[in-house]
């Protein structure tokens, strides 16, 4: 695993334990949903993602989801 697969870990699992309300089923769709999205946002780079480029991504994702709200 490298650093930039560790960063999006880490925020698919913090997000994981701020849905623990919703029931399983439904956590695991809106994971998997995420996951996809920020899968896409990397493979747009259209070159390996570096920390920072993962960092951007998921401020970006951030703001747009607070932004929803």
């Amino acid at each position: 695993m490298n650093d930039t697969s560790t960063l999006v870990d880490r925020y698919l699992d913090d997000l994981a334990r701020m849905l623990t309300a919703l029931p399983p089923a439904e956590r695991a769709d809106a994971l998997g949903s995420v996951r996809e999205h920020l899968d896409d946002a990397i493979g747009d780079l259209g070159r390996p993602a570096t920390d920072d480029d993962v960092t951007a991504i998921l401020g970006a994702k951030l703001v747009r989801e607070l932004a929803a709200l």
